[in-house]
């Protein structure tokens, strides 16, 4: 949020795509409000930088990884996520 907030928004996105690394292999129900918020996180740097429809694959993966891992919090953001890009 911190390199959103200064509008670096170019290392606000690759640092997204070394999150989006990083939790997708996390199966931990302590994590999970955790990877929400780094998912929307990730979107709003995408999202400023207009590249949302770029991340919609990715939107994908997660909301299925947070099915399969019975992540609520994580399915709710990803739907929302998923709606976002295409109104874009």
């Amino acid at each position: 949020m911190k390199l959103i907030d200064d509008g670096d928004f170019n290392n606000a996105k690759e640092f997204g795509d070394f999150m989006m690394l990083r939790i997708r292999g996390v199966n931990k129900r302590t994590m999970d409000s955790l990877c929400a918020k780094a998912i929307y996180f990730i979107s709003v740097a995408y999202e400023k930088k207009s590249l949302l429809v770029q991340l919609r694959p990715a939107m994908f993966e997660a909301y299925k990884d947070c099915c399969l891992h019975s992540n609520k919090l994580g399915q709710a953001t990803a739907t929302n996520i998923i709606i976002r890009s295409y109104l874009q």
